[in-house]
């Protein structure tokens, strides 16, 4: 059986660049439910994610520390290749 967790134990933890702001239980399916963070990261974005994961060190912040590093290789060369931008690889959303 899986152990319960104490919500208030968690709450205002720090892990990487996330703070919990609430513990809730998610319903996956009829007979699973998983624990859930919904957490707020140092650059100020709210992030959800699984306690597992958050508690593991999986995840660290909400992207953010993704997205500065990429940043910072514009410019870099390596080899006769020079770094002029980054893009995502999420498509744009579609304006309706």
């Amino acid at each position: 059986m899986a152990k319960l967790i104490d919500p208030k134990e968690y709450r205002g933890k720090k892990f990487g660049q996330l703070v919990v702001k609430e513990i809730y239980l998610k319903q996956e399916t009829k007979d699973k439910r998983r624990s859930r963070a919904r957490c707020e990261c140092s650059c100020g974005k709210e992030h959800h994610t699984s306690l597992p994961n958050l508690t593991k060190g999986k995840v660290k912040s909400c992207g953010c520390s993704k997205r500065k590093a990429a940043l910072d290789q514009i410019g870099r060369s390596y080899n006769l290749l020079t770094i002029k931008d980054v893009y995502s690889k999420r498509p744009a959303s579609n304006p309706q």
